[in-house]
């Protein structure tokens, strides 16, 4: 492993897809935390990602989720719904999602994750549309921020995650940065295989 702190990817391994890019993601970062199909996933995950940095406070430089965002087509377009899956699909939102409702109910649970980021580090949830939804996907992006203390990354399209950071045509992917002060702005994405 590389010294801390560390780059942790936290990747759904419940379908083919996830398989997939859990097998991409090997070599090019020092942990992933891989999920299966599974209830109470978010408790779950949280455990493993403490472990994932050998339980050392101050050892997160960057946390990616690697899962599905929830989307429904809304006139022939998709739109997020502001969630990030962790594990298992659509089915038990409210224990394998990042969303509202397992938010509020597991503030606390995820409040212990925040010692063990370092500064300036942050957090990538990169399913699909996340930060779509109206306010529902940057709402769920300041809560985190906030109960965190880090930046938190997200995308407003179906763009699969691994393109953040690639050029097309004349302009580079942009993606919704939330700080923990709340503040919202359009940045450059960061390739998986770029991040420090």
């Amino acid at each position: 492993m590389k010294p801390k702190p560390y780059v942790i990817d936290v990747v759904d391994c419940s379908g083919a897809d996830g398989l997939a890019t859990a097998d991409n993601l090997v070599g090019n970062n020092t942990a992933t935390v891989r999920m299966g199909g599974m209830s109470n996933a978010v408790l779950t995950m949280i455990d493993r990602v403490i472990i994932a940095a050998n339980s050392q406070q101050n050892a997160i430089r960057c946390l990616a989720f690697w899962g599905h965002g929830l989307v429904k087509i809304v006139d022939g377009e998709h739109k997020g719904l502001g969630l990030q899956f962790v594990s298992g699909g659509s089915e038990n939102v409210a224990r394998n999602a990042l969303g509202h409702a397992t938010i509020m109910t597991l503030h606390t649970r995820l409040a212990q994750l925040k010692a063990y980021f370092a500064s300036a580090a942050r957090v990538e949830l990169r399913g699909c549309g996340v930060a779509d939804g109206g306010d529902g996907g940057v709402e769920i992006m300041k809560r985190l921020a906030f109960i965190w203390g880090v930046k938190v990354h997200a995308n407003t399209t179906d763009n699969v995650g691994m393109d953040w950071g690639t050029s097309f045509g004349s302009h580079t992917t942009k993606i919704v940065e939330v700080t923990p002060d709340g503040r919202v702005n359009m940045v450059n994405g960061i390739r998986y295989d770029a991040r420090t």
